[in-house]
């Protein structure tokens, strides 16, 4: 079968998300940063990579919230290129240590499914 691509997001587009955490751990943080650091090394969704379809660049601003809806920035993360991972900020970083500190800490006993 021979593929025929009909529709594309064009090169360039702009997607806007945003994602919420209530009362997350610093390591919860932390996993959702490694997350997007492993995307790093092979930033693609979707079909076509191989002809050059489907390379993202993604940047996420981190902030707290406070109880009044207050906002505190504890830096950002973003996903430049092929394994260009680049964090930003002394709270973001640590989230990430901590994660990394839970996951050396980690039992078996530990994992529920």
């Amino acid at each position: 079968m021979i593929w025929e691509i009909e529709d594309y997001v064009v090169e360039g587009a702009t997607f806007e998300h945003e994602l919420l955490l209530v009362n997350p751990k610093l390591e919860e943080i932390g996993a959702i940063i490694r997350a997007y650091e492993r995307f790093s090394e092979f930033p693609y969704l979707g079909c076509f990579k191989n002809i050059g379809f489907g390379k993202m660049r993604v940047k996420y601003d981190i902030y707290e919230i406070d109880d009044k809806g207050g906002k505190k920035n504890m830096g950002s993360i973003e996903v430049k290129d092929i394994k260009n991972f680049e964090i930003n900020g002394k709270e973001v970083k640590q989230a990430l240590e901590e994660y990394n500190k839970y996951l050396k800490n980690l039992t078996y006993d530990m994992i529920r499914i």
